[in-house]
């Protein structure tokens, strides 16, 4: 449960006090599907292009001036993979951001 561990540190870290993070998951046919969205800073189309990227240098501070490697969601996407599953982010900047990611049913 590292990817989603991850996914759930980043909701949390980018979403101010108050703010909202909802958990969904559903299955589908032989995977399933989990969903993590907040209402937080979300992202603009550059950072978006280059989340999964470790050479990415840009990284943004937390709400709170929280730092970050910059790895987790690079890791997240390689151990999802590597489980056979898929995982990808749409996010608008002042809006929040949904993280997806599936993997094969037990």
């Amino acid at each position: 449960m590292i990817y989603f561990q991850g996914r759930l540190f980043n909701a949390v870290k980018f979403t101010p006090r108050c703010g909202e993070i909802i958990i969904t998951g559903r299955q589908q046919g032989p995977a399933v599907t989990m969903k993590v969205r907040d209402n937080g800073m979300g992202m603009d189309g550059q950072s978006l292009a280059t989340l999964f990227s470790i050479q990415n240098k840009n990284r943004q501070f937390g709400t709170e001036g929280e730092k970050g490697t910059g790895l987790g969601l690079v890791l997240c996407k390689q151990f999802i993979e590597q489980h056979g599953g898929q995982i990808w982010v749409e996010s608008a900047l002042g809006r929040g951001t949904t993280v997806f990611f599936t993997l094969p049913s037990a």
